[in-house]
């Protein structure tokens, strides 16, 4: 899933429930981005980062804060916002999706495609 749309999601939650903090699993860490960044930033500590905003603006590069962490350290930072008061959304990436995904994309690529197009013209 492309930040572009993690990000819009996560407005999405956030327009709902202000007070929410919304993490996703990205590989083997977890990440948090914007506001939700921010907020474990003041709150933990943590180092925060910033990525290149996939939005191309013709005046400015926008940059998008965002932490990242390990499950281990995220789950008694989930804990201890949950005690402050504050939801937590952790979304969890689907291994199996994303083997579909790294497959698709090794093997499926356009000229992998027209190969097998031109491989099976008039075989039916």
């Amino acid at each position: 899933m492309s930040l572009q749309a993690r990000m819009s999601i996560d407005r999405q939650y956030k327009h709902r429930q202000p007070k929410l903090v919304v993490v996703w699993e990205v590989g083997d860490f977890w990440e948090a981005y914007g506001e939700n960044a921010e907020t474990m930033h003041e709150l933990f500590k943590i180092d925060l980062f910033r990525v290149k905003s996939p939005v191309q603006r013709r005046v400015k590069i926008t940059f998008i804060p965002y932490v990242g962490f390990q499950p281990h350290e995220g789950q008694d930072m989930i804990d201890a916002m949950q005690a402050g008061g504050r939801t937590v959304i952790l979304i969890k990436q689907d291994d199996r999706l994303a083997q579909e995904r790294r497959a698709d994309s090794l093997y499926q690529s356009p000229r992998h495609r027209m190969r097998q197009a031109r491989r099976t013209r008039g075989k039916l």
